[in-house]
């Protein structure tokens, strides 16, 4: 039971770094254009939600949440050379989420509530995304999409068997299959 626990952690980890293989390509292509602003706090969201998880109880969900953290300092590192700098309306629901879930990190004795607070703002902020794709469903690419939902329901599998907590992968599964979802449904639905 052990090797299989940690086989889908493992693969967890490898399919969630494959999808940033794919970010990291688009961005040096240039079909993806980051902006620096939203970068950092995106940064800043993940290792916030990576440390709030570890205090809670992650297992092999760590993993993932190493990994999502990884590949968003690789993307923002890129968009330090080929990302602008512009702030969006949106941006200000980022910053003021990812501020609000270290605050609560560093001041608040139960981690689950930054861990929600970082979750939370990673949904709201992401909401654009799905609006983009609804629009344009080429905008997104799946391969990212479809490989960190993979990563994810490896993680939810791993440290459901392991008996630890199951929301960060869990959320990180509903966010990336809907996107999926939607971008395969949007490309089969219309002519772009």
């Amino acid at each position: 039971m052990n090797s299989y626990i940690f086989t889908l952690g493992l693969a967890s980890f490898l399919f969630a770094i494959a999808s940033y293989v794919c970010g990291v390509s688009a961005v040096i292509r240039r079909s993806a254009h980051p902006s620096i602003i939203s970068r950092f706090f995106w940064l800043l969201l993940s290792i916030t939600n990576l440390l709030s998880y570890i205090k809670i109880g992650a297992g092999n969900g760590i993993y993932l949440a190493i990994a999502n953290s990884c590949g968003s300092t690789c993307i923002f590192i890129l968009s330090l050379r080929y990302g602008y700098i512009e702030f969006k309306r949106s941006d200000l629901i980022t910053i003021v989420g990812a501020c609000t879930a270290l605050l609560l990190y560093l001041f608040v004795p139960f981690k689950i509530i930054a861990l929600s607070a970082g979750l939370f703002t990673h949904f709201i902020s992401g909401l654009p995304t799905y609006k983009r794709v609804w629009n344009y469903p080429s905008a997104e690419d799946l391969a990212f999409w479809s490989l960190f939902a993979i990563a994810s329901a490896c993680s939810l599998l791993s440290v459901i068997m392991q008996d630890k907590n199951i929301v960060y992968p869990l959320y990180f599964l509903l966010f990336d299959a809907g996107m999926t979802a939607l971008i395969l449904f949007k490309r089969m639905t219309t002519d772009e």
